[in-house]
C-alpha cells in the first residue's frame, strides 16, 4: 500500500512543469494571452450562475450547507439532510446524529487561511478554528472533530441561532483532504430533526467582524462605467475554487472590476493535485477602471482534471474585487460531414468478448477498413443493461433494464422505433435471455427472434438467422441488431473438438452444455458449492475462446452475405461487446461482475458505409454512443432523449466528456485518465495508469480530483430514474435464464 501511495504521489507531483510567470496587466488594464472578446465555444463552467459548483474561502474554507447543490463538494452523501429557509438564509436540517464532510484545504494553508497573498510560502497544515452558524432543535450539543482530532463541543439551544467558535491546538487544517465530523448529542428519537446549520468555516482565527461569503452573499449585480453585470464579489483575501476538466484549447473569459474606493488585485490560478499552482493572469483594478476584460487560453500544463482558483489577493478596506461573466469554454466541435448515408446498419453485440478479439480473422479483416475504438466502455457489467443503452442512448438508471428483475421502461424510445417511423425494416436476433421480449427488447422490431440455449441450431444461431434475414430483405433499407452469445456460457463445442481444448486430460466439471453456467455460478457462490481450481479455469477460458472464434466465423459469413446481396458498400457494420471481461476474477464469466474498468473495457469496431481505410480512435466512448451512431448512419436525427455522441465524429472530440457506468445503484465515472466509483457511503478515486485494478483509494492524495468527480457522480445520480418494472417471464425464458446461470 505504501509503495502504491508513493507512486500516486509521484504522478500527481510530476504532472506539471515549472511554475509560469503570470500574464501581466497592460497599461490598458487587460491581461491576456489572446485578444479579449466575446466568449465562444462549449460552456464548461459559467459564473456566477454555477457558483455552487465551487468552494468559497475567506479566512479559511467555507462549507455552505444551505446550498444543496454544493453538498457533493464536501463529500456529504447523507440523504437525511433537508433544505429549509428562514431568517434570510437557507439551512441544512440534520436528522442523523453523525455527519461527515470531506474537502480539500487551501493550497497555501497559512497564506490563504490567514489573509496573506498567493506569494506566501506553502504550508502543509495550520492550527485550525471551526466556526458554525447553527440553530438548535432537539439536539443539546454538537461535537466537532477535524482530521481525527477533537476541536471542541458547543451547546445548542432550541430555536436559538448562534455562531459557535471552537478551537483546539491539536486540530489542524491541511492542504490535502480534510475530514470534518459533527456529532449531535442529547436529541430526541429518530427521525426527529436535531439541528440546522447555515455554514461552517474551517481556518485560522477569524476577525470578530467576520461575515461568511455564502453563495447568496457572493452573487451580485453591479454597474461599473455605466455597464451592469452579474458578478462574483470577493473580499480580500478570498477565493472561489472550481474543480473541472480542462481540455485542449479551453479559454477562460471574464470582466474584472472593483466595487468601492481604492484598488485591488485579482489573480487566476490553476491548481493540480500534488503539484505547484500555475498563475495564469493578474489584473490590477481601481475605482476608475470600470470593467477590465480578461481572456486567456489555458496552457497545456493546466489541462486535465484541475481546479480554477479565482482570487482576490488584495483590496482597499471596504472594497471588493468583482469577477463578472466568468466562463470556461472549450472549442466548438467541428465534425466533418458524413461520407454517405447508409441504406442498412448491422449492429452485432457479442457476449463477453475481449477487445483483443479484433485480431480474429473476420473481425480483423473488418477492422482493417474500419475505426477501432481503443477506449470503449460498457455502461454496465450487466449485459442487458449495456445492450439497452445501445438501443436507447441513455444510462441504465434511465432505461430501467438493470438486472434480471427489471425490464426496459415504457416510454423510452429505441433505435428500432425510430427506424420504423422512417419506414426502415427492423429485426433483432438475440441469444441472450436477458435481452428477450420478456425484458422489453422486442419493442420497435418487426422481426424479433430469440435463440435461447438448448433450442437447437447451435451457439451461433442468432448470427446465422440475421444472415438469412438480410438475404430476404436485401432490396430494403434495414436495421439489424444481433445479440450473440459470444464467449458466454453455456458453450456448445462438438465432442471431437472438445478433445483438443486445454488442459490435456481434463476431467473436471467445466464442460459444454446447459449446466455450464450453473456450475460457474455455484463456484462463484459465497461460500462456493463447487470448488474451482486452475485446471477448471483453463478449461473455462478454452471454451470461451472456442466460442468467440465460432462467432467470428459466423460474422465472416454474415459480412460475405452482405457482399453477395450487393449491400457491402451501402451498409454500416458495428461490432461491439455487451460487457468487458474481468480477467482477474477467480471464477470468470459472471453476469454481475464488480463495477470496475476491467469489467467495462469493451470491444468496438465501427465500419461506416463505403469506408475503405482503418484507424484507431483513442477518445473514450460509451455504449450510449452506439444508439446515436446507428441513427446517424441511416440519416436520422436521434431523439432528444439520446445522450450519446456520434462515433462517426469521435476523432473531433477533445476527450473531456465523462464516461459513466452503473450497476445495482452503484456508479462509476471515467474522466480524463481518472476513475471514481461509489461504494458503501463513500466515493473512491483511482488512477488506472498506475493502479489498473483500482485496488487502493487515491482520494487522500488527490483532494481536488476527488471533489470534481464527486460532483459528476452526484449530478448523474439526479437523473430521472426509470420506474422498476418486473420482466414478463414465460417458461422458455425462465428456463433459458437458468441455463444462463441466473
Amino acid at each position: 500500500m505504501k509503495k502504491r501511495a508513493a507512486a500516486l504521489l509521484f504522478v500527481f507531483a510530476c504532472a506539471c512543469t515549472t511554475k509560469k510567470e503570470p500574464a501581466a496587466a497592460s497599461d490598458a488594464g487587460v491581461a491576456t494571452e489572446t485578444d479579449a472578446g466575446t466568449a465562444a465555444g462549449r460552456a464548461l463552467l459559467e459564473l456566477p450562475s454555477q457558483l455552487d459548483a465551487c468552494v468559497l474561502a475567506h479566512d479559511g474554507i467555507l462549507l455552505d450547507l444551505g446550498a444543496p447543490a454544493a453538498r457533493p463538494l464536501y463529500g456529504i452523501e447523507d440523504a437525511s439532510l433537508e433544505a429549509t429557509e428562514h431568517d434570510g438564509a437557507t439551512w441544512a436540517r440534520i436528522s442523523s446524529r453523525t455527519m461527515t464532510l470531506r474537502f480539500a484545504g487551501p493550497e497555501d494553508v497559512d497564506g490563504s487561511a490567514a489573509g496573506g497573498t498567493s506569494q506566501a510560502p506553502k504550508v502543509e497544515h495550520a492550527e485550525a478554528w471551526v466556526d458554525l452558524r447553527a440553530r438548535g432543535l432537539t439536539a443539546k450539543r454538537v461535537t466537532v472533530l477535524l482530521n481525527g482530532k477533537l476541536v471542541g463541543t458547543a451547546p445548542l439551544a432550541t430555536n436559538e441561532i448562534a455562531i459557535r467558535s471552537l478551537h483546539a491546538s491539536g486540530a489542524q487544517l491541511t492542504s490535502g483532504t480534510n475530514e470534518l465530523v459533527l456529532r449531535f448529542g442529547g436529541g430526541g428519537k429518530a427521525p426527529d430533526a436535531l439541528a440546522e446549520i447555515d455554514w461552517i468555516r474551517v481556518g485560522t482565527r477569524a476577525a470578530p467582524e467576520y461575515a461568511a461569503p455564502t453563495y447568496d452573499a457572493s452573487r451580485t449585480t453591479e454597474t461599473l462605467g455605466g455597464v451592469p453585470r452579474r458578478a462574483l464579489s470577493l473580499r480580500a483575501s478570498s477565493f472561489a475554487r472550481c474543480t473541472t476538466a480542462v481540455p485542449k484549447g479551453a479559454t477562460f473569459d471574464a470582466q474584472i472590476g472593483l466595487l468601492g474606493k481604492g484598488s485591488g488585485d485579482f489573480e487566476l490560478r490553476v491548481l493540480r493535485d500534488r503539484a505547484a499552482p500555475i498563475s495564469l493572469a493578474k489584473v490590477h483594478v481601481d475605482d476608475a477602471s470600470g470593467w477590465k476584460p480578461l481572456s486567456i487560453v489555458l496552457p497545456e500544463d493546466a489541462q486535465g482534471v484541475v481546479a480554477l482558483e479565482l482570487r482576490a489577493d488584495s483590496a482597499a478596506p471596504g472594497a471588493r474585487v468583482l469577477v463578472a461573466d466568468a466562463s470556461l469554454r472549450a472549442p466548438e466541435k467541428t465534425p466533418p460531414p458524413r461520407a454517405k448515408t447508409a441504406r442498412g446498419v448491422v449492429l452485432v453485440v457479442l457476449g463477453q468478448t475481449p477487445a483483443s478479439a479484433a485480431t480474429l480473422p473476420a473481425l480483423g479483416a473488418l477492422a482493417s477498413r474500419s475505426r477501432v475504438f481503443d477506449s470503449h466502455r460498457a455502461t454496465s457489467t450487466w449485459a442487458g443493461a449495456s445492450v439497452a443503452s445501445m438501443l436507447t442512448g441513455v444510462l441504465p438508471i434511465e432505461h430501467g433494464a438493470d438486472g434480471d428483475a427489471s425490464r426496459l421502461a415504457s416510454g423510452i424510445v429505441t433505435i428500432g422505433e425510430a427506424a420504423r417511423e422512417a419506414s426502415i425494416s427492423t429485426a433483432m436476433f438475440t441469444a441472450n435471455p436477458t435481452t428477450s421480449a420478456a425484458f422489453g427488447f422486442s419493442r420497435g422490431f418487426q422481426t424479433f427472434e430469440p435463440s435461447f440455449p438448448g433450442g437447437g441450431g447451435g451457439a451461433t444461431r442468432a448470427i446465422e438467422e440475421a444472415t438469412t434475414w438480410i438475404g430476404a430483405h436485401k432490396s430494403e433499407r434495414f436495421l439489424v441488431v444481433v445479440h450473440a452469445r459470444g464467449g458466454h456460457p453455456p458453450w456448445e463445442v462438438p465432442a471431437d473438438q472438445l478433445k483438443t481444448l486445454a488442459p490435456d486430460d481434463y476431467s473436471g466439471p467445466i464442460e459444454p452444455g446447459p449446466h455450464a453456467a450453473e456450475i460457474l455460478a455455484h463456484a462463484r457462490h459465497v461460500p462456493p458449492t463447487v470448488r474451482f481450481n486452475d485446471a477448471d479455469r483453463k478449461r473455462a477460458w478454452a471454451l470461451h475462446d472456442w466460442a468467440v472464434s465460432a462467432d467470428d466465423a459466423a460474422l465472416g459469413r454474415l459480412i460475405a452475405a452482405l457482399d453477395e446481396a450487393g449491400r457491402k458498400d451501402d451498409t454500416s457494420i458495428i461490432v461491439t461487446s455487451d460487457t468487458g471481461l474481468a480477467t482477474g476474477a477467480h471464477v470468470p464469466f459472471g453476469d454481475d461482475e464488480p463495477l470496475d474498468e476491467s469489467a467495462l473495457e469493451s470491444l468496438l469496431v465501427f465500419h461506416s458505409a463505403g469506408e475503405t481505410t482503418g484507424a484507431h480512435v483513442r477518445v473514450p466512448t460509451s455504449s450510449i454512443d452506439v444508439a446515436t451512431t446507428v441513427l446517424g448512419e441511416l440519416g436520422l436525427s436521434p431523439p432528444q432523449s439520446f445522450e450519446g455522441e456520434d462515433l462517426a465524429f469521435a476523432e473531433s472530440d477533445d476527450g473531456a466528456r465523462p464516461i459513466f457506468a452503473s450497476r445495482s445503484g452503484r456508479q462509476l465515472v471515467s474522466w480524463m485518465g481518472l476513475v471514481a466509483k461509489t461504494g458503501e457511503g463513500t466515493t473512491e478515486l483511482c488512477v488506472p495508469a498506475l493502479d489498473a485494478a483500482c485496488a487502493s483509494d487515491a482520494s487522500p492524495l488527490a483532494p481536488l480530483a476527488s471533489e470534481a468527480l464527486r460532483k459528476l457522480l452526484a449530478g448523474a445520480a439526479k437523473k430521472k430514474h426509470a420506474p422498476h418494472t418486473p420482466p414478463a417471464l414465460d417458461g422458455a425464458t425462465a428456463a433459458a435464464l437458468t441455463s444462463w446461470g441466473r
